[in-house]
């Protein structure tokens, strides 16, 4: 079998044209077309239009003057937030927003899918390393030297079939979390009935009371967290203390250790040495505690595995999962507020599965702010 050579070339090989958006931001309209910004393009590789800026149309044709986005050009973020990259599909009418920049590919040299998957591989985002620009204020990588910056790929044939296995595992991927949304959905209402409306089996021969929350079940008792919880604290960056992060060691949570379903992901984790560890006393966690953001977007919800921790540790701030956990456990649970990024992924409390991805992590897990 002849040996498939792969080639390092330039990047301005492969494409027919780059083009970066306006330095500017048009006014709001209530309709129209996309004004596709950094928040719209995934760190995985996909475009989020579930909130979108629009413009109007009389102001289209100026903001579209250098390019107008088209099905198979790939979108990427080239400052402040990087690594970013989507390709756009068929039916998107928009415009690229600031520092949002596009590469319309020669698809003679180059199959696009394939360039999608190169762009997260840890090769291309060293050569982004190696080119970013750091800033007073924010990075960026340099759009006049991003033309020579290498890529290796083989022929366009096998370019076609790496990116073909490759979407067929996204689209099994993507099927399965639509199908997760659904139940994650599903489980959200049924809280809501039961918890919230109390509509729960059985309730028309229930007494309601007067209660300072208004109508509520017979023996059921506002409460407050205070009242469930045994610690409520939050985390400290090693940083702030002097301290940084190591490449071994003891287990340390950060923002993007948690997605937006609510797994705690191994590979997500950074590490602190033994030393740090006694210095963040405060933010130790334990099993069972609930993590919840506090600052930023307000914030991804999650429960720590008692498989990750053997000793004590600090837990996190919860909505009424606390409650229902107390209630299984018999004991109070503690809990940790935490200040970071991400979203309210579960504000009924309703819970998760955890992702492992296959491996038993031991030990002390922390906090990041």
């Amino acid at each position: 079998m002849a040996q498939i050579e792969w080639k390092t070339e330039p990047i301005r090989y492969l494409y027919e044209g780059l083009y970066d958006g306006p330095h500017a931001t048009p006014k709001p309209a209530d309709s129209g077309p996309i004004f596709l910004g950094i928040k719209n393009v995934t760190d995985d590789g996909q475009l989020d239009l579930s909130d979108i800026r629009n413009i109007a149309e009389e102001d289209y044709a100026a903001w579209t003057k250098r390019v107008e986005p088209r099905a198979g050009d790939l979108v990427f973020t080239y400052e402040a937030t990087l690594n970013r990259y989507a390709i756009i599909p068929e039916g998107f009418r928009g415009c690229l927003g600031r520092r949002m920049a596009l590469i319309r590919p020669n698809l003679e040299k180059l199959d696009v899918r394939f360039l999608l998957y190169y762009f997260f591989t840890d090769a291309w985002r060293a050569v982004i390393k190696k080119n970013t620009l750091t800033g007073a204020t924010v990075d960026r990588i340099p759009l006049t030297t991003f033309p020579d910056f290498p890529v290796t790929i083989p022929p366009l044939p096998v370019q076609r079939e790496i990116a073909a296995v490759l979407t067929a595992y996204d689209e099994l991927i993507e099927n399965n979390q639509r199908r997760i949304r659904i139940l994650e959905e599903m489980a959200r209402s049924l809280y809501r009935e039961w918890f919230v409306h109390f509509r729960f089996p059985g309730h028309d021969k229930v007494k309601s009371v007067e209660s300072e929350m208004g109508m509520i079940p017979i023996r059921w008792v506002p409460s407050t967290l205070e009242t469930l919880t045994s610690v409520i604290t939050k985390g400290t960056t090693p940083t702030t203390l002097g301290k940084n992060f190591t490449t071994e060691g003891i287990n340390f949570v950060k923002v993007e250790s948690i997605n937006e379903a609510g797994n705690l992901l191994v590979g997500k984790l950074a590490k602190i040495d033994a030393d740090t560890h006694k210095l963040l006393k405060r933010s130790q966690l334990m099993r069972d505690d609930i993590l919840f953001s506090i600052a930023g977007a307000i914030g991804r919800v999650t429960l720590v595995p008692g498989r990750w921790v053997d000793a004590p540790a600090v837990g996190g701030q919860v909505y009424s999962t606390l409650g229902e956990h107390w209630l299984k456990k018999g004991r109070k649970c503690r809990s940790t507020v935490i200040d970071w990024t991400g979203y309210l992924s579960d504000p009924y409390g309703v819970g998760h599965d955890f992702v492992a991805y296959g491996k038993n992590y031991n030990g002390y897990l922390y906090i990041d702010v």
